[in-house]
């Protein structure tokens, strides 16, 4: 019989852990790829229980006290989470560092928040680390590729726990910096249970539930008792075969990509059908959500699923029932496909500060062009447009920085989020775009740049995308193109797609043009786009352009752009 447990019970995330083990010693926990063994590899919460201990020798070994801060620069994986569960254990304060950061915001954190050791991948992060100069006096770095080395033969097999206190410091999670250095949110274990505790309400859980958590997730797996499955890669998830994914939207825009790239390789007869069974199956999903009729065609979907949707979502491995993802807005067409497809999957929101999760949509109540109802005991509500959040999962104020923490929450302790959202009769929460982001045009109407720029991105052409129009009159779009499909679109134009000139010939600027009004048709006059720039190079985070978390650094790249930007209001129209 599976059994959560609760914020109350467990007090502390070791306390969650040692009560996960003692009430399912036997489950299965954990599955990973085994690199050294060339093996994948199943523990139960018993068996994990003496890695965990073992991790806990290594880390004592380090002369390390309680408070102490420990940082995790890697991926989500079995090692981050065995280290992790270790150092709560014994006291310390975790820091997860973005992978893809640049070492001089790496090397801001490591000094500001004196982490005296740190958990990274290999030399090359190593290397990186090291180029900044002398990061910090004393830093022991520990490498991914070598932790056989650190980690001791012989050690203790029960487990250690020093004193924590369920409002005492857990963590630091470091914002992503789209403005200014990263700042560090600080959580303690109630904020972190109590939020995973409340997102665990949003749906059913089964015995025979796995987890891949792209990000997150495993403070949930553990409340819940269900297994996590960690996958080197996407090809991984037909041999896991999960059956709930958590992750960034950025996955289902990846495979939404390929599925593009394919169906133009296929003949027209099979692109027909394949709308077909996105559009029947919106309308099946939208009568199972009580917001659509019955339709004698439905008949048709079992064979239209074994022919078009189940092969889509084999991809997946075939099982998922739910898919949460956050981070960015997925477009309409990407919803609509997977949605269509029969690949549910729920739109959650929230940011750093509020512990993350804020709001998500459920599976009996699922409008994906919301981000949902917020989670029991978060309580929201908007001031001048902004959303305000209370609930016990919002972090308790700023690393070393009272002045930001006092701007961040106001002294009734609501959270202000810099978000531009608006919440309908029902408390769902549509999110518009960042307060400071949302732009203003010449007739008083209200456009979100994130929002059409994640439909602009839906089009295979685009790689990424930037729509500008703050205090100007009209809109315009700084575009990276996809390479490959700039070179067909230029053979078309009879333009050669290595010569950079070409990027700015008119014939591309008018194709582009028309692209992006076909996709923005349904978005009222205010939204349409003007002017575009092409572009061929990607806007990285090493450049400065974008941040780890692959959000826009807008005024970065105002900067880099200055030029162009002006060539395009140039006379305007």
């Amino acid at each position: 019989m599976r059994k959560e447990i609760s914020t109350e019970e467990a007090k502390t995330l070791f306390g969650l852990f040692r009560a996960r083990v003692k009430y399912s010693p036997d489950k299965e926990a954990y599955r990973y790829f085994d690199e050294i063994r060339k093996a994948r590899i199943s523990l139960t919460w018993k068996e994990t229980a003496k890695v965990v201990a073992r991790w806990q020798a290594a880390l004592e070994k380090e002369n390390l006290s309680p408070g102490d801060r420990v940082g995790i620069m890697m991926r989500n994986c079995y090692e981050r989470v065995m280290f992790e569960l270790a150092a709560f254990g014994l006291g310390l304060v975790t820091a997860p560092f973005y992978l893809h950061d640049k070492p001089e915001n790496s090397a801001y954190i490591l000094k500001s928040t004196g982490i005296k050791l740190l958990l990274i991948e290999n030399e090359t992060q190593e290397k990186l680390l090291l180029s900044v100069g002398d990061i910090l006096p004393g830093l022991r770095l520990v490498r991914l590729d070598k932790i056989e080395a650190w980690l001791p033969e012989k050690y203790d097999t029960d487990l250690c726990e020093k004193a924590s206190e369920p409002d005492g410091l857990a963590t630091i999670l470091h914002t992503s910096g789209t403005t200014g250095l990263p700042k560090g949110a600080m959580f303690s274990h109630r904020n972190i249970l109590s939020n995973a505790e409340a997102v665990a309400k949003t749906i059913s859980f089964y015995e025979e539930d796995v987890l891949v958590p792209f990000t997150g997730g495993y403070v949930l797996s553990m409340i819940v008792d269900i297994a996590i499955a960690f996958p080197r890669s996407l090809n991984d998830l037909g041999t896991i075969c999960p059956t709930l994914i958590v992750s960034a939207a950025r996955l289902y825009e990846y495979v939404f990509g390929q599925i593009k790239t394919q169906l133009l390789r296929k003949p027209r007869w099979l692109r027909c059908m394949f709308k077909y069974t996105v559009d029947m199956g919106w309308r099946r999903f939208e009568y199972q959500q009580g917001r659509g009729k019955r339709h004698p065609e439905f008949l048709l979907w079992p064979l239209l699923d074994m022919l078009i949707a189940k092969p889509v979502r084999q991809r997946f491995g075939g099982r998922v029932r739910f898919g949460f993802y956050a981070g960015a807005r997925l477009s309409s067409e990407i919803s609509r496909t997977f949605i269509g497809l029969g690949m549910p999957i729920l739109n959650c929101y929230g940011q750093t500060e509020a512990g993350p999760v804020i709001s998500v949509n459920r599976p009996d109540d699922n409008v994906p062009a919301s981000v949902g109802k917020p989670l029991a005991g978060v309580t929201v509500r908007t001031e001048k447009g902004e959303l305000l959040v209370k609930g016990p999962g919002v972090m308790t104020g700023y690393w070393n920085d009272s002045a930001a923490t006092r701007r961040a929450i106001d002294q009734e302790g609501w959270l202000h989020t810099g978000d531009r959202c608006r919440i309908d009769a029902d408390g769902r929460i549509f999110f518009i775009g960042r307060m400071s982001e949302v732009i203003v045009t010449p007739n008083g109407e209200e456009v979100s740049p994130t929002e059409i720029e994640s439909e602009i991105r839906s089009d295979i052409l685009f790689e990424q995308a930037m729509v500008i129009g703050k205090e100007r009159p009209f809109l315009a779009a700084l575009l990276v193109l996809n390479q490959e499909y700039w070179k067909k679109l230029a053979q078309h134009l009879k333009l050669n797609p290595d010569d950079p000139s070409a990027l700015r010939d008119k014939s591309a600027e008018d194709a582009v043009l028309a692209s992006i009004t076909k996709i923005l048709g349904n978005y009222p006059n205010a939204a349409r786009i003007r002017r575009v720039r092409l572009l061929a190079e990607l806007w990285t985070a090493e450049a400065g352009l974008m941040t780890p978390s692959a959000k826009l650094k807008r005024a970065n790249l105002l900067i880099r752009y200055a030029e162009e930007i002006e060539q395009m209001y140039a006379g305007n129209l």
